[in-house]
């Protein structure tokens, strides 16, 4: 397959924006080829007899290429439809050329119509089946759903009774296309999926008949990461088995509830914590000063709900000094916004002089702790009570941050 520019569009405006990559360039041009197939009907929609929405894109914008892509046929399908006809259009073009999309960097046959029905969450995907072999008429259309086919996502603009596509990136983010809104609104509407939610991002503009300046405060997409590895379905026509590895799953170790986490999940979160005695808080006679490294509410290689943090603590005591390493484990409620405890301890040792490294006069050193960590977003607050024998009760205060982005994996 040769992609064409849309000449026609490119003449509505003179700046185009860099992205991150040919797989938002080609996904974005998917939505405008779809768009341009089909007008909305909003009477087979439901909404009346003479309020269809403004039909942006038209056939007569790509007809060189519709004529070139329609081979031996003198004729190109169009459709007068709704939201359905749109996604099935797209899902079907990405099919007829699969492998063009895979070089522009999709991962696998990782592309799904993705719908909504009474409220925005969750998503399901699905595929179009055949006569034979399919689960569900969708608007009169055979298509395949499977047992793990939802997605405990919210729809971008919390649509409703609604379809578009999921399209994954080689390196594990999960797209979005949605050619309806695209015709309708006369620019791409398209994002990723993050945090549970699908974010809306900037088009480029010579997809765009219509630029509003409010797309100029959405963001860009993504950069593009190292691309995963292969899944175990790398090779298989089933489109049951594909699904499961349509993004990652994680599973909660008490409840066994299954999450799809999004592709810019955080491998760690770096912390730093300050202890004081319990008793006096204002006593520096004895302190402590931490840096630790918590594992995050999602990540690739640990249960969803664990917490596990590794911790160096520094205590300056009354006539010397400790040093300890710890380990802490956890159970986190909820993912980036939510509450968790955890418990655990540390050993090391103490010396009389004030750097523990001088290793003179050394005994051993232990400490336990129970803590509470809460999640705001991606920022984590902890707050912890610990006893160590060197000095005494202490409460230590911790703030973290998300430093690095992991390579997705499934």
């Amino acid at each position: 397959m040769k992609k064409h520019p849309l000449c026609a569009l490119l003449l509505l405006t003179s700046a185009i924006t860099c992205f991150a990559d040919s797989f938002t360039d080609a996904i974005q041009d998917l939505a405008v080829v779809a768009a341009c197939k089909g007008t909305y009907s909003a009477t087979q929609a439901g909404g009346g007899w003479y309020d269809d929405p403004h039909d942006y894109y038209t056939p007569q914008m790509l007809a060189s290429r519709f004529a070139r892509e329609s081979g031996n046929q003198t004729k190109t399908a169009t459709f007068y439809g709704v939201c359905f006809d749109y996604a099935q259009a797209a899902w079907e073009y990405i099919g007829q050329y699969e492998s063009w999309y895979r070089q522009q960097g999709m991962y696998e046959r990782q592309y799904w119509v993705a719908g909504v029905h009474s409220t925005s969450n969750p998503i399901e995907l699905m595929s179009i089946g055949t006569r034979s072999d399919y689960s569900k008429l969708q608007n009169g259309v055979p298509v395949k759903t499977y047992a793990n086919s939802s997605r405990n996502v919210y729809a971008h603009g919390n649509a409703k009774a609604h379809a578009w596509l999921w399209i994954q990136r080689a390196d594990g983010v999960q797209f979005w296309v949605d050619p309806t809104w695209t015709d309708n609104s006369g620019y791409v509407v398209y994002g990723y999926v993050s945090n549970g939610r699908e974010i809306q991002c900037r088009p480029d503009r010579k997809y765009c008949v219509n630029y509003p300046s409010s797309l100029n405060n959405l963001p860009l997409p993504p950069a593009t990461g190292v691309k995963i590895a292969p899944s175990n379905s790398a090779n298989s026509t089933n489109r049951n088995v594909t699904i499961k590895d349509a993004g990652r799953t994680y599973v909660d170790i008490i409840t066994g509830k299954v999450t799809h986490a999004s592709g810019d999940d955080y491998n760690h979160i770096w912390s730093v914590g300050f202890h004081t005695p319990l008793k006096n808080m204002i006593d520096t006679s004895a302190m402590g000063f931490s840096i630790a490294c918590e594992s995050v509410p999602f990540t690739a290689d640990t249960w969803h709900s664990m917490i596990g943090i590794g911790q160096i603590d520094y205590y300056k005591l009354d006539g010397g000094s400790a040093l300890l390493f710890d380990y802490t484990l956890g159970y986190q409620l909820g993912s980036y916004i939510g509450i968790g405890v955890y418990g655990g301890g540390g050993i090391g040792w103490a010396t009389d002089k004030t750097m523990p490294f001088a290793f003179e006069n050394t005994s051993f050193a232990w400490k336990w702790t129970g803590g509470v960590r809460v999640m705001l977003d991606k920022i984590s607050l902890r707050g912890e009570i610990s006893y160590m024998n060197k000095s005494d009760y202490m409460l230590g205060m911790y703030i973290g941050i998300p430093i690095s982005n992991r390579n997705s994996q499934h």
